[in-house]
């Protein structure tokens, strides 16, 4: 799909819900009547937006994608970057103890209802605070404050568990930073930034910093912990 759209359009055509997201931990499934960890919690929904118009709204939990379970952020990305703008999707919500289902049709980024919201994303505005604080700092975590992001070293269990030599260790993804507006999860190795390997945090560190001299966006490489890379690509633009 991205293929035929740089051929027919010049660019890739994304549709966007016209949401702001973050992940369902087990504090927040139990507050939100959830039987298990699940879905996606919509923070905000953007008046006018896609979601909105289709009866989507704040405090929602997203279970499902054209009936595709979505249980972490970059999952609901990944989904919804499927389709393009004017496309339909039958959305599955979690509201107030029961499902529903919402078709949206999505918007794209040139629309009208959305070009204030991406000039107000891109003036770095102040995070909110995270909703579940982390109970005390874990020892060793450098903090990326830019960045939003705390990364270590692996110890050998960790080494065992994602089967890698090198890479380090994300602690945890603040929410509404640059990385988890990105879709960065945390509990994930991160191998590579860009295209120069991450074998410690020194090389994490430096490898960010030049990025965000040169670069427009930094793409991380990440190893999950079912074996599987994912990537992720965050704005260097705001980060300075």
């Amino acid at each position: 799909r991205v293929v035929t759209d740089i051929i027919e359009h010049g660019e890739v055509q994304r549709g966007f819900l016209g949401v702001t997201i973050q992940e369902v931990d087990a504090r927040a499934a139990r507050r939100l009547g959830l039987g298990q960890i699940q879905g996606v919690f919509l923070e905000n929904v953007r008046r006018d937006g896609a979601a909105y118009r289709a009866g989507l709204r704040k405090g929602d939990v997203v279970l499902s994608i054209q009936g595709h379970g979505v249980n972490a952020p970059n999952e609901l990305q990944s989904a919804v970057a499927r389709f393009r703008p004017g496309e339909d999707l039958d959305v599955e919500v979690w509201r107030r103890g029961s499902r529903r289902h919402f078709a949206v049709q999505l918007m794209g980024r040139d629309d009208p209802a959305y070009r204030e919201w991406f000039s107000e994303l891109r003036r770095d505005p102040a995070p909110p605070a995270p909703e579940v604080l982390p109970e005390a700092p874990e020892l060793g975590v450098f903090e990326l404050e830019e960045w939003g992001l705390g990364v270590r070293a692996l110890n050998r269990s960790e080494r065992d568990a994602f089967e890698v030599e090198g890479g380090v260790y994300v602690a945890y993804v603040e929410n509404g930073s640059l990385a988890s507006r990105a879709g960065l999860p945390r509990d994930v190795v991160m191998t590579h930034v860009g295209s120069r390997v991450v074998d410690s945090v020194e090389d994490a560190l430096a490898a960010l910093a030049r990025a965000a001299e040169v670069e427009d966006a930094v793409l991380l490489r990440i190893r999950r912990r079912d074996g599987l890379a994912a990537f992720y690509e965050i704005e260097v633009l705001e980060a300075q």
